[in-house]
């Protein structure tokens, strides 16, 4: 892993999601399974170096974690370990990739990436204080805003302002009712994003306030058919050779909308390093009532060796 190579990894968010009959984010066979020899502990970095640069973090996280708890205080495990900032950085995991870089400078404080960690460390403390402040730092803010508003009553500035704070607090009707009477006194307010991302204000003056609550809700009626508990390993050794045969992935799906989906399936595939396919296969679970939960496991015997799986991607299917 060269200096130069590490100051080139994307630092930009990198959020999965899926949708129907759609590829999700990849998942690695489980970090630290003892089913199989992993690959040299050097390698392994380089490859999750490779992944991260290809927009392949998630499936970096699992390899990098396998290198620090098979290989700690090596050098290779202290570079996963700075690395594995970087890949929660990409996703967006600002207190997992705070941990991770406090994690190499503890191993290493003064090593090849000491001030490269202590620099990003900082920074994303910065950044989640300021995105995600404390309940009673949100509490003094929507006390000043309320004073400056009192102060202030045509003030749509000290009406944003309030409003935004108590939106902060959970407080979203006090908030809603806030955002509207801006809304109703400027049109360009009404037309911006910050008040489309929080109200939904329909031609005839009706509104829907887009909690959290009901955003999951709509997530939920948009992708219903949702994938969780994902678990791979090695299975059934061969009597002679001690060589496992087969690479199981198990699962479950939940119908997460309100109405009944129709021909629900989900299909795993297996890839080599390269985006190699290997193997596909489905799981047929029928019609599916809504919060019904089925599990599957899908049992893969077509590959060159365990150690040569790289990740295994899901996808699912159905009918409204």
């Amino acid at each position: 892993m060269s200096r130069n190579l590490a100051y080139s990894l994307c630092i930009a968010g990198l959020v999965g999601s899926f949708s129907a009959c759609s590829s999700a984010p990849s998942s690695r066979f489980e970090a630290g399974s003892n089913s199989f020899d992993a690959p040299a502990p050097h390698q392994a970095v380089a490859e999750a170096d490779h992944q991260i640069q290809n927009g392949n973090t998630a499936a970096a996280v699992g390899r990098l974690q396998e290198v620090i708890a098979r290989y700690p205080g090596t050098p290779d495990a202290a570079d996963a370990q700075y690395l594995l900032g970087v890949a929660y950085e990409n996703l967006g995991g600002l207190r997992d990739a705070i941990a991770a870089y406090d994690g190499y400078l503890a191993i290493a404080p003064t090593g090849e990436w000491a001030d490269e960690s202590r620099s990003a460390g900082d920074r994303l403390r910065h950044q989640y204080t300021a995105s995600f402040p404390a309940p009673e730092a949100i509490d003094r803010e929507i006390d000043a805003a309320r004073a400056a508003l009192q102060a202030q009553p045509n003030s749509a500035e000290a009406k944003l302002r309030l409003a935004d704070s108590l939106w902060q607090r959970g407080q979203y009707d006090e908030s809603g009712a806030l955002y509207l009477d801006l809304a109703k006194h400027d049109t360009n307010f009404a037309a911006s994003d910050h008040f489309r991302e929080r109200i939904e204000l329909r031609s005839d003056g009706s509104y829907t306030i887009l909690t959290p609550v009901e955003i999951s809700r709509r997530a939920a009626e948009k992708n219903p058919l949702q994938v969780s508990n994902l678990s791979s390993f090695a299975a059934v050794r061969d009597s002679f050779t001690q060589i496992p045969l087969y690479f199981i992935v198990t699962g479950q799906v939940v119908n997460a909308a309100k109405s009944m989906l129709y021909g629900a399936n989900v299909t795993i595939t297996i890839y080599g390093f390269g985006n190699t396919i290997y193997d596909t296969q489905t799981t047929s679970f029928g019609d599916m009532a809504p919060g019904e939960t089925r599990a599957f496991s899908m049992r893969f015997s077509n590959y060159r060796e365990l150690n040569s799986i790289d990740r295994y991607e899901y996808a699912v299917s159905f009918r409204r």
